[in-house]
């Protein structure tokens, strides 16, 4: 079991879920985390309202990296938020939703259906249908692993 991150990767992305949808995302392309929006992406720092205050919500590391087919997703990794004031994080910096880790998280069918959507949508197909651990996980019904190291192969 693996205990949170002290630094978001500026290497990896990262995602937040709610229930059954992705809530904000972090890219390391200088705008910090963004949430999402009927209008798109737009910065957590000036769009607190848009954060829920409450629930159950998972911080995801999708990590990438170079493998010798070229650059690929080599891993997934899934922590617990707290249920309350965890997302006012989000606006205070790239960091500080890390100290909102409660624990080793897992995905629901909800949850795995959002983040697969929304990793077609954001990377091409050769980074994440390429690597078997990864599809394997996200379309499977292990709804506790809290994530899958493709590299390794271990969950």
């Amino acid at each position: 079991m693996e205990s949170g991150p002290e630094r978001l990767d500026r290497q990896h992305r990262y995602v937040v879920l709610d229930r059954a949808a992705v809530l904000a995302i972090w890219e390391n392309n200088g705008q910090g985390w963004t949430v999402k929006t009927r209008a798109g992406y737009l910065p957590a720092s000036r769009n607190q309202d848009k954060l829920p205050t409450e629930g159950h919500f998972i911080l995801v590391e999708l990590r990438l990296g170079a493998t010798e087919d070229g650059f690929r997703m080599t891993g997934i990794m899934t922590w617990r938020l707290a249920e309350r004031w965890a997302l006012g994080a989000l606006a205070r910096g790239d960091d500080p939703i890390l100290k909102k880790i409660e624990g080793p998280g897992s995905l629901s069918k909800d949850q795995k259906f959002a983040l697969c959507q929304h990793i077609k949508e954001q990377f091409m197909r050769e980074v994440w249908a390429s690597v078997p651990e990864i599809h394997d996980y996200l379309l499977n019904t292990d709804y506790h692993s809290p994530g899958v190291d493709a590299v390794s192969g271990s969950k």
